[in-house]
């Protein structure tokens, strides 16, 4: 029996907004020539580069296809869904990223991201593809909380193979420990958004940018005019050059309105402070939740197998998959 289940993959890629501009990465020092990297809460601990997301997709999948194999189901993994840079939390903006990609958006809008969603395939209606469902997704029986420091709570079930699936790529406890930063790096972005240096540089952005002939301009008008202009031009070429030329010229703009109001380096500033308030009880799982991450990218990169070169394995699991197992009796 075949299952073909289309669903949404957890990764610690969040969902990008149109606006972001396409980096290489997101740690990296910055040579003089190449583009300034995003700001990340934690040093990027839960956000990933598109190239490390579709890696990770892919391997998740196939984690997902070994266990369902296991409980008798045969699963087709869902190819990579397409990925974008993970949203630009604080709107930073650099010089040279805004003459290269301007805001994003209209790169976005090529790629299809304004696009409306294609409709999910029916589901199985057979009894088996029924308890199939179960196998993959879990029961409630074997459902637990997450009860996170921030007051939000994160229900997983941990008899499904997508749960299953995580712990083989990342090991035992991802979950517990990605959530848990997730969290902890909204209430950073959340800490900076508020902090008044980080306001009053917005203020002079601002002030700059209404000099730029922007009347009275908040950040998500900017993005929010040029994506009108994106829209409105889709599908006639040369109005999609022209909504690219004035995106560049806006971004640029920007760019040097932030420069000029010394907004990043406010922004560091806050976040650092942010992160240290909160890191004093959470060095350790700091420390785990990175080298989980490093272990699922190490396991993302290997080349996948074929199915007979699993079943030539017989009942032989990575570590990390004996772990997750142990962890479960």
């Amino acid at each position: 029996m075949t299952l073909a289940v289309w669903r949404r993959v957890l990764t610690a890629s969040c969902a990008a907004a149109a606006a972001g501009a396409v980096l290489a990465g997101c740690t990296q020092q910055p040579a003089p020539d190449r583009p300034v990297p995003r700001l990340y809460p934690f040093d990027s601990a839960v956000y990933f580069t598109p190239q490390q997301s579709v890696l990770l997709q892919s391997a998740e999948e196939r984690a997902v296809q070994r266990c369902m194999r296991r409980h008798g189901f045969a699963y087709t993994p869902a190819p990579p869904s397409p990925v974008q840079e993970p949203r630009n939390p604080y709107g930073l903006l650099d010089e040279r990223t805004a003459r290269t990609n301007g805001y994003g958006i209209t790169a976005a809008a090529a790629r299809g991201a304004f696009a409306s969603p294609a409709p999910s395939p029916p589901a199985g209606r057979s009894r088996d593809s029924a308890r199939s469902r179960r196998v993959l997704l879990g029961t409630e029986a074997r459902q637990r909380t997450i009860s996170l420091p921030t007051g939000e709570q994160v229900t997983v079930r941990t008899d499904a193979c997508v749960t299953r699936a995580r712990e083989m790529v990342y090991g035992p406890g991802w979950d517990d420990l990605f959530y848990l930063f997730q969290a902890l790096s909204n209430e950073v972005i959340e800490r900076v958004e508020d902090d008044p240096a980080v306001t009053g540089a917005w203020r002079r952005w601002a002030a700059c940018m209404e000099k730029q002939g922007f009347a009275k301009p908040t950040r998500d008008d900017v993005l929010s005019s040029v994506e009108r202009r994106v829209r409105r031009a889709a599908g006639r070429g040369e109005s999609v050059r022209a909504a690219a030329r004035a995106e560049i010229k806006t971004a640029v703009r920007d760019a040097r309105c932030q420069e000029q109001a010394g907004l990043r380096r406010h922004v560091e500033a806050a976040q650092h402070a942010a992160e240290q308030r909160r890191l004093g009880s959470y060095e350790d799982e700091l420390s785990r939740l990175r080298s989980m991450r490093d272990h699922g990218l190490a396991q993302a990169s290997l080349p996948a197998k074929a199915p007979s070169d699993e079943s030539a394995e017989g009942s032989s699991k990575t570590t990390a998959e004996q772990s997750a197992a142990d962890s479960r009796h």
